[in-house]
Formats: structure tokens, C-alpha cells, sequence
């Protein structure tokens, strides 16, 4: 938790594009909510009232219409998010970098005679892009997706309760499935930027001692080094995907198992007909409203796993004192 609070100050000096990123996120996830209700309206109010009423048709003409010119407007708002949104993890970038430079340069001459340079380079550029990632997307797609999936379910509710609740017995098997998974993949990943730093430090001091190791013929020594490290990389990025597939396809296990239990108990309700179909045809669009930000959290936290192992690594850079301090003033 301190880690993020530390990572959210980050956004203070960007406000003005943080609130501009969630605020087109906000119309974005209500037009998504929207959709299928003026599906409902259609298909059960206005075109059985429009066989008796030709005059309703102007008003179908007006919905389609203003479903199109939303739809525009979304399209406006993505870019702007896709666009400003990168921008402000830029900048965040940009920020976290200048942090963690200026702070190497006050640490003591024992830092650099226990950290390679390699491994520095990778906390300085490597971890960081996946910083980037996370500060642009992690906002947007919480907003999103989070008020997507709450208006899909609360719009459900009002559509069929029975089979809203039917939905409501499986998310929270789900949830606890992706916590288990993430919490390993967020291990894993700390270990492969371990490795990278690793690989990098082995290039940056086989290159540096090129000359030296030609002098003595010692290239295959470094060789060895090399590949000891690239065996350990491959080691970890194996466990780090395993994971990721463990979350990936769990995840589209219970997706499918939604719309299994839909259409069990829809199938059932319209069996003992106790169900209008149409309200399963809107249930069913709003699985798909429902499902979508569940597809995209689980692509967020495979992001947000990799961004915090990087602001960890981060961390733990800024959290070391250099042994001789100025006094104040």
C-alpha cells in the first residue's frame, strides 16, 4: 500500500490529464451501458407499437440515429484517451526517471562498488516502460470497467433479477481465482526484471572489458557467463507465462460459464414460462457489456502486475541513504 500511495503522487503535477482520461472514460462506459436498454426499448416497446402506429417509425429513425451520433462521440473520446492518455504516462515517466537519476547521483562511491551499471540501466529504462503502461491505463480501466460491470449488473437486476442473481453466485469464485493467480504472477515478475538486470549488467561488463578479454582469449568464459544468465532469464519468463496462462484461461472459463448459466436458467424461466424471450435477448447483450471489462481487468492486471514490480524496484533504489548527508542550509 505504500507503494502505491507513492505512486499516485505522481499524478499531482498531471491533474488536468488524469481528470480528462477518466472523465471520457466515464462516457465511454455509459454509452456502453446505454446500448442495450435502447435494444430493450426497441425490440419490446416500439416496434410492436409502431405495426399499430406507423408515426412511431420517426421516432425508431430519431433513436438510430442518436445511437449513431454516440457512437461517433465515443469514437472522439477513445482518441483522446488513447492520445492524452499515453501522454500522461509519458510525463510520469519522464518524472519517476529524473527522480531516481537525481538520487543515484547522491548515493555514496559503496553503492556503485555493490550495483553494476547494467542492472542500473535496466531500473532506468527497462522497469519504467512498464511504469508507463500502468499509469496511463491502470485509471482509465478501473473507471471503466468498474462502472461498466456495476451499471451492466445493476441494469440486469431491473431486466431479470433471477438470472442476475444466477450470475452473482459465480463472480466471486472468479474473483478469488484471479487474487490467487495475480499475487504469483506479481512474484514472478519481480524475478524476470531481476534477470534482466542481470543480463544486462553481464553485456555492459563483457563489453566494457572486450579489450581485456581478447588480450587473455577469454571469450568463452564470458560465454559461459552470458548464458548462465540467459538460462536463468528463460527460467523465469517460463514461470512469469505460466501464470499468465493460468490467469488468462481461468478467466475465459468463467466468462463461458456466464453465459452457460444464462442460458440454463433463461432456458429454464422461458420453459416454465415464467420469462419473456426478449428479456433474455437483452440479458444477453448485457452479458457481453458485462464480460468486456472483465476481459479488459484481466489484461490490466497483467499490467498493473509488471508496473508495480517495476515502481518496486524503483523503490528500493529510493529508499537508500547515502552514508554521508550535507546538514541543512
Amino acid at each position: 500500500m505504500k507503494n502505491i500511495g507513492r505512486f499516485l503522487s505522481y499524478y499531482k503535477p498531471h491533474r488536468a490529464l488524469l481528470i480528462l482520461d477518466l472523465v471520457c472514460a466515464f462516457f465511454i462506459a455509459a454509452i456502453d451501458i446505454a446500448y442495450p436498454m435502447l435494444t430493450q426499448y426497441i425490440l419490446r416497446t416500439l416496434l410492436p407499437e409502431m405495426a399499430l402506429d406507423s408515426r412511431l417509425v420517426r421516432v425508431f429513425v430519431l433513436l438510430i440515429l442518436g445511437a449513431l451520433f454516440a457512437y461517433v462521440i465515443r469514437a472522439g473520446l477513445q482518441y483522446v484517451i488513447n492520445y492524452w492518455g499515453h501522454r500522461l504516462g509519458i510525463l510520469m515517466e519522464a518524472d519517476i526517471r529524473k527522480d531516481i537519476f537525481s538520487h543515484i547521483q547522491e548515493l555514496s562511491f559503496s553503492f556503485y562498488d555493490k550495483v553494476r551499471t547494467g542492472k542500473l540501466m535496466s531500473r532506468l529504462t527497462t522497469d519504467l516502460f512498464d511504469i508507463t503502461e500502468l499509469a496511463h491505463h491502470g485509471p482509465e480501466e478501473i473507471l471503466i470497467s468498474g462502472t461498466t460491470v456495476i451499471g451492466a449488473f445493476v441494469c440486469m437486476m431491473f431486466v431479470e433479477w433471477r438470472l442476475a442473481l444466477a450470475l452473482l453466485c459465480i463472480v466471486p469464485v472468479g474473483i478469488y481465482y484471479v487474487m490467487r493467480i495475480r499475487i504469483q504472477m506479481r512474484r514472478s515478475s519481480i524475478a524476470v526484471k531481476e534477470r534482466v538486470a542481470e543480463i544486462n549488467a553481464s553485456i555492459e561488463s563483457s563489453i566494457s572489458g572486450a579489450r581485456v578479454a581478447k588480450a587473455f582469449t577469454n571469450e568463452g568464459h564470458e560465454l559461459e557467463k552470458f548464458d548462465e544468465g540467459n538460462a536463468r532469464f528463460v527460467h523465469a519468463k517460463d514461470r512469469f507465462y505460466m501464470y499468465m496462462a493460468f490467469f488468462h484461461s481461468g478467466m475465459e472459463f468463467f466468462i463461458g460459464m456466464f453465459n452457460l448459466v444464462v442460458l440454463a436458467v433463461g432456458g429454464y424461466l422461458i420453459y416454465s414460462s415464467s420469462l419473456d424471450p426478449i428479456l433474455l435477448i437483452t440479458f444477453t447483450l448485457y452479458i457481453s457489456t458485462f464480460v468486456q471489462p472483465l476481459k479488459k481487468l484481466a489484461s490490466f492486471a497483467e499490467q498493473y502486475v509488471l508496473g508495480m514490480a517495476g515502481f518496486t524496484r524503483f523503490c528500493e533504489i529510493m529508499d537508500i541513504e547515502p552514508d554521508i548527508k550535507d546538514k541543512p542550509g
